[in-house]
């Protein structure tokens, strides 16, 4: 067998087992039908694929936004927004950033 034709076929069965990976894998439906399309395309499966499905886990729900409408930033800083004196707004501003200096670690 030529080169090519043996290349094509490790090829394909690199795509098997990427199927198997891709439908056993906890993404959502779209995400399976379109990585199992790209899959079945000839050498550069491998590649891509392993690359395109290395996405991050899912956050715990303490870190995930459960208001899907708004933000609650605007709630917590409306006060600090809204006040009109510049000396009661920057300490306002600074109680707001030293309570909430550890949000991002």
């Amino acid at each position: 067998m030529p080169l090519f034709e043996i290349s094509l076929v490790i090829s394909e069965l690199i795509a098997l087992y990427l199927l198997r990976y891709i439908w056993q894998s906890g993404d959502i439906l779209f995400f399976k039908i379109s990585y199992s399309i790209i899959a079945i395309i000839p050498f550069l499966d491998p590649l891509f694929i392993f690359w395109i499905t290395n996405m991050p886990s899912r956050q715990a729900e303490i870190f995930q936004d459960q208001q899907r409408l708004n933000t609650d930033v605007l709630n917590r800083w409306k006060h600090v927004l809204d006040e009109k004196n510049p000396q009661r707004k920057f300490r306002f501003w600074r109680n707001m950033i030293e309570m909430n200096k550890n949000d991002d670690s």
